[in-house]
């Protein structure tokens, strides 16, 4: 390890002796930099070598290089590496700043120019050298914030969909892709600096003992939630089935605070919601593209199939996307065997990817409309876009979100992950929507929209703007008493069918009454038709009933 610092420093030297730059300012400052690699050299060399967060940053570097969509520069991965780890910690006198094919790094009188190249072994040991500097002479920043610099630092190359994971992260995620935990079933979110009930979840423990849309929880189990971060408010509501928790809970109209104790369960995210509509028309919204989606979706379908229904209304509206292998099982439950639904499309040609239809769908000739938002994202946008190019639905709603991209996710050492950009995909027209989005076939305003899009959760708006850096030290340890919380979140039950307000679900219910056949183009004229009438207001809406799955 010692002759590869030297080696880096012999470079560095020689790269600024060409250049006319001077890489130490001082006489004194060689004999410092001397004593400190001396020191660094007397240090137990297998724990240098088999430090966790430096092996992590290399990890991250490593398959962002081998596996992002587009080819990146190798170089500049490595300069934004080193410069995330000084960002981090910058309070303690670290800089750092490109020169050319080269990076000066300045901690506290210490300054040193780390060669960089395409070459991935120069970089690796320029990233080291780095990263050991700066824990030597910041020893008060933790190892894992310097991690995190690095990484964020990489991140902020990439596109806005790339992202990092911590194991927190990660294990949520999880869970919610996978549809099950211990807790006690309420969606939550920071509103104004308080934690939020969004909405109980129906047969839940919340949902019983009466927790309502907008209540604030003060305090988990005698601790302030003020006092914690989002992530740390999840895990506390969130635990094994039968064990107790105490909220403290402020609702707008009572007093002052007052106390529930729950006992948790084993919650099941239910994906899709199914229900039946008068007159024939089957109803079915995908809340998310989950493990259980595809299942769950097929068995709705099935049901509506052997009920006879004539018509069918597939609402994707706030659906922000999850898993794409379960929007391929959605889109084929309607679609007759072998019709196309999406292609996908690395930075390797030999990895391009054609998708179709594997099985003959249940309710091919129903007429079929589909709602959609400026929060219906990725997958659902696999879905919508195969279904307006092939002519197999109408599209109803306002414009997609515009996210034509895949993301891989990469588990690494330490429990956290990577969920990496690999692909970018095409509708069977050849379309790519991203940052583009999908036009309805016919534009009706979605009132939760307020006449604009919404934004999904955990995207950001198009255009793509440029990360800032410090994301991952920052909102790691932001506290909810310092979050004002994402404003497109709605409160408010998503469980209940609102017929009276809700136009674009009112107009298709109507539209497909009407219809004759599946022909998107009848079912077009029908719909416009009817559209100002509806506008008009004041026409009786159907009603719905949720059927059990």
């Amino acid at each position: 390890m010692f002759r590869r610092a030297r080696h880096l420093i012999a470079l560095s030297l020689s790269l600024l002796l060409l250049t006319g730059a001077a890489a130490i300012s001082q006489p004194t400052d060689v004999a410092r930099l001397a004593g400190f690699l001396g020191e660094f050299n007397g240090q137990n060399q297998a724990a240098r070598e088999e430090d966790g967060e430096l092996q992590l940053i290399h990890e991250v570097m490593s398959q962002v290089l081998k596996h992002h969509v587009l080819v990146l520069d190798p170089v500049r991965l490595a300069a934004a590496a080193i410069e995330g780890m000084s960002s981090a910690a910058s309070g303690e006198r670290i800089k750092a700043g490109r020169q050319g094919d080269a990076i000066k790094l300045q901690a506290g009188e210490t300054s040193i120019v780390l060669p960089l190249a395409r070459d991935g072994r120069v970089n690796r040991e320029s990233v080291s050298a780095a990263y050991h500097v700066i824990r030597q002479k910041a020893a008060a920043i933790p190892s894992k914030e310097l991690a995190y610099g690095a990484i964020d630092g990489m991140l902020a190359q990439l596109d806005p969909h790339s992202a990092f994971m911590t194991p927190e992260v990660y294990k949520e995620m999880r869970m919610e892709t996978q549809g099950t935990f211990g807790g006690l079933g309420i969606q939550v979110a920071v509103k104004d600096r308080q934690l939020t009930v969004v909405t109980p979840i129906a047969g839940t423990p919340a949902d019983r003992a009466g927790l309502q849309p907008g209540d604030r929880i003060v305090r988990i189990d005698g601790m302030l939630t003020q006092q914690m971060t989002f992530m740390e408010a999840i895990q506390r509501l969130r635990g094994p089935a039968g064990s107790k928790a105490t909220l403290a809970v402020l609702r707008h109209e009572s007093p002052g605070p007052f106390q529930i104790t729950l006992i948790r369960e084993v919650i099941t995210l239910k994906p899709v919601k199914l229900a039946a509509l008068e007159h024939e028309i089957g109803y079915l919204k995908i809340i998310s593209f989950s493990e259980q989606s595809g299942r769950d979706l097929q068995q709705a379908v099935q049901s509506l199939s052997e009920k006879g229904v004539k018509g069918v209304i597939l609402d994707l509206r706030g659906n922000n996307g999850g898993l794409f292998n379960e929007s391929i099982r959605a889109a084929e439950l309607f679609l007759v065997e072998g019709q196309p639904i999406v292609s996908t499309a690395s930075r390797h040609k030999n990895e391009a990817a054609h998708y179709k239809a594997a099985h003959p769908g249940a309710l091919v000739k129903v007429p079929m409309i589909v709602l959609v938002n400026g929060g219906s994202a990725s997958a659902s946008e696999i879905v919508a876009g195969a279904f307006q190019d092939l002519k197999r639905a109408l599209i109803v709603g306002s414009k997609t979100y515009g996210k034509g991209s895949v993301q891989t996710i990469i588990p690494l050492r330490d429990g956290s992950a990577l969920r990496l950009t690999t692909a970018r995909y095409v509708t069977p027209g050849g379309r790519s929507i991203d940052g583009v989005g999908i036009q309805p076939d016919l534009i009706v305003r979605d009132p939760v929209e307020g006449g604009s899009a919404t934004k999904p959760i955990g995207a950001e708006p198009a255009p793509v703007k440029k990360r800032e850096r410090s994301h991952l030290v920052r909102e790691r340890g932001r506290i909810i008493a310092e979050d004002e919380g994402d404003p497109s979140v709605m409160i408010g039950r998503s469980d209940a069918l609102d017929l009276q307000k809700d136009q674009p679900l009112s107009l298709a219910w109507r539209a497909l009454r009407a219809a004759s056949g599946p022909d998107v183009e009848t079912l077009l004229g029908t719909a416009r038709a009817l559209l100002p009438a509806e506008r008009g207001a004041g026409l009786d809406a159907p009603s719905g009933s949720w059927l059990p799955q």
